[in-house]
């Protein structure tokens, strides 16, 4: 794997100053200007470099000083083998979310210099585990992990709380606060909050929330379930009492719509008996666009006027959904990003710099790409946190 440009300039000033023995351990680096004139590369490309050496444990940073040589410094700096990561997640040729993840990941490992081993856990729970063994035993230092979703049962007995205590498993997206680790995910609770208030904004007060149960399980979404509460809080907040049929529980044993993007019947169903209330919601929040863009197309076999009688929001920003007309009203989750953030982590844990517990929060700002509901109030622009 041939390094970036970021990356060789970081090998040649780790060589020049560091292993040449030029510099000491607590000794000041040339400034990143001298250094721009030195090796011939941007501002940006050095800035990069000089953060690879300290996510390597090489250099450390003091704010308004500079970067000075590390304790290890010249052990970090020594050539060795390129390091190992394991990625594992559902088939990620059959999601535009997972592959999303899966290029998130490959960048960053590409940009750090490092190898990586793929595996998809299509069969499951167990299988999932068996593929993070397979790789801590095959030399990979760190895991990430898109999870496979888990029912109450799983999380009693779950590995990630049980197994592997020194192994750096890093979860994206569908962690669980019982598994504890090093987890990135996405500020779903926002999300629900600042989609539900648009709706409100919009005067929709009579607003219903779609969950989902598979194979009559109850599944730990975790994504679904921040957003849910925090369509709850804009609801209390707004003073608007959520009626317990408000929450839409579709028994899906498959997907929203088969391979010609025929609705479920599920959906269908759901919607007849909407059409049947006399007190009906206004507004529907779909947990995500692949249930969304079906969801609109069964509204519209049925004679459902969306968005006039009807509006349905989604999550996630899938490219299904920039061609069904209407347009609606969606979030946009980086799911690239949240693959490089993991890979950041990794080689940061990797020289104790990040805690087993941390928790680092992605923003996921509304795409109001709705042409019918123009928006009265500009969304809070969320940030990015570890907590």
């Amino acid at each position: 794997m041939h390094p970036t440009l970021a990356g060789r300039v970081a090998d040649r000033v780790a060589r020049d100053y560091i292993l040449s023995g030029q510099l000491s351990e607590g000794e000041r680096l040339p400034s990143i200007r001298r250094l721009v004139e030195e090796y011939g590369a941007s501002l940006a490309t050095v800035a990069q470099a000089l953060g690879l050496l300290e996510e390597r444990g090489i250099v450390t940073k003091r704010a308004g000083s500079g970067c000075y040589v590390g304790p290890g410094g010249r052990d970090g700096a020594q050539p060795k083998l390129p390091r190992l990561l394991g990625l594992v997640g559902p088939p990620f040729e059959q999601s535009e979310v997972s592959t999303r993840l899966l290029a998130g990941v490959q960048r960053a490992a590409h940009r750090h210099g490092c190898q990586l081993l793929v595996a998809s856990h299509s069969s499951g729970y167990k299988r999932e585990r068996d593929h993070i063994a397979q790789m801590l035993a095959g030399g990979c230092e760190a895991i990430i992990l898109s999870p496979c979703q888990r029912t109450p049962e799983d999380v009693e007995h779950d590995y990630l709380i049980h197994d592997f205590p020194e192994a750096c498993i890093i979860i994206v997206d569908m962690g669980l606060p019982e598994q504890g680790r090093i987890q990135v995910l996405f500020d779903n609770f926002a999300a629900g909050y600042e989609m539900a208030c648009y709706l409100i904004r919009q005067g929709h007060r009579h607003i219903a929330f779609v969950r989902a149960h598979h194979g009559g399980k109850r599944y730990l979404w975790r994504s679904v379930e921040d957003r849910q509460l925090g369509y709850l809080l804009a609801l209390r907040e707004h003073g608007i009492v959520p009626r317990p049929q408000d929450s839409w529980l579709l028994e899906l044993n498959s997907t929203w719509a088969d391979a010609e993007g025929t609705p479920c019947a599920d959906i269908h169903e759901k919607l007849r008996w909407w059409r049947e209330q006399p007190e009906r919601p206004t507004a529907v929040m779909g947990h995500s666009d692949d249930f969304t863009v079906p969801a609109i197309k069964a509204a519209r076999e049925l004679g459902i006027d969306v968005p006039d009688e009807l509006i349905i929001t989604g999550f996630d920003n899938l490219a299904i959904g920039t061609f069904i007309t209407p347009p609606f009203p969606t979030t946009r989750a980086d799911f690239e990003l949240a693959g490089e953030k993991a890979v950041q982590l990794a080689l940061q844990h990797a020289h104790g710099n990040v805690p087993d517990q941390t928790t680092y929060v992605l923003p996921v700002p509304l795409v109001l790409r709705d042409e019918f509901h123009k928006p009265a109030f500009q969304p809070r622009q969320a940030a990015e946190r570890v907590r």
